[in-house]
C-alpha cells in the first residue's frame, strides 16, 4: 500500500510512572493517512509513544513521518504469533520434506504456541524472544517424575511428568522455526522486520 499527505496530531502528557520515579513522555499520535486506490479512503492509525525524554519522542515521530513518505510505514499486524504459526505450517510448508513438517508442527504445537503465542506479531520484541528462550532452557522439557526408589509415580493410572531443562540444541531448533516463520511474514508484509 501507498500513503499519501500525513498528518500528525500531537498531545503531550508528562507521566511520573516509571518504578525509579524518572519523567516519562507519553505521547499520543494519530496519524491520518490515504491510500492510494482506485476509492480514495480515509484512515487512521491511532498510537501512544512512550518514551523517556522528548528527545526519543521526537525521533520516533521522525522515523514514523519518514516512513509514510518514502512509502515504507506498515499498519503494525493484530495478528498473534499463535494465529500465525497456524497459517505459516498450514500454507507455507509446501517445499518440507514429510517429517519436517511433522516435526516443525510438533515443536510450535510444544513450545512456540503455548510461549509466546498470546502475542501479537507486531509486539514481538529481541528481549521477550529471549526470555522465551531463556525458559526454554530452564524448564522447556518434560520427565517422567519418579519415587525414592525409582519407580514412575503415577496419578489416575497416568504417569505424572514434571518440568526439566531443555537441550540448548533442542531450544536451537525452536529458534530456527521461529526465525523461519518471522521471515515469512516479514516477506509478505505482516511484520517490519524480524525481531
Amino acid at each position: 500500500m501507498q500513503y499519501q499527505k500525513a498528518q500528525i496530531f500531537l498531545k503531550i502528557h508528562k507521566n511520573p510512572v516509571d518504578i525509579l520515579r524518572k519523567m516519562r513522555y507519553n505521547i499520543s499520535v494519530s496519524i491520518l493517512y490515504r491510500i492510494s486506490e482506485p476509492l480514495s479512503i480515509c484512515n487512521s492509525d491511532f498510537r501512544n509513544i512512550c518514551r523517556k525524554t522528548q528527545k526519543e519522542v521526537a525521533q520516533k515521530i521522525k522515523q514514523l513521518t519518514m516512513d509514510l513518505d518514502n512509502g515504507v510505514y506498515q499498519e503494525p499486524s493484530k495478528m498473534t504469533v499463535s494465529e500465525w504459526m497456524d497459517i505459516w505450517t498450514a500454507e507455507y510448508m509446501g517445499d518440507k520434506k514429510y517429517m519436517t513438517v511433522k516435526q516443525y508442527k510438533a515443536q510450535v504445537e510444544a513450545h512456540i504456541k503455548p510461549g509466546i503465542g498470546a502475542i501479537k506479531l507486531s509486539h514481538l520484541t529481541p528481549p521477550l524472544i529471549q526470555k522465551f528462550y531463556n525458559g526454554l532452557l530452564n524448564h522447556g522439557s518434560s520427565v517422567l517424575k519418579r519415587d525414592k526408589h525409582g519407580e514412575v509415580i503415577r496419578k489416575d493410572g497416568k504417569p505424572v511428568r514434571e518440568p526439566a531443562p531443555m537441550a540448548p540444541k533442542s531450544v536451537r531448533n525452536v529458534h530456527g522455526i521461529l526465525a523461519k516463520a518471522l521471515s515469512v511474514a516479514v516477506g509478505i508484509g505482516y511484520l517490519k522486520v524480524n525481531p
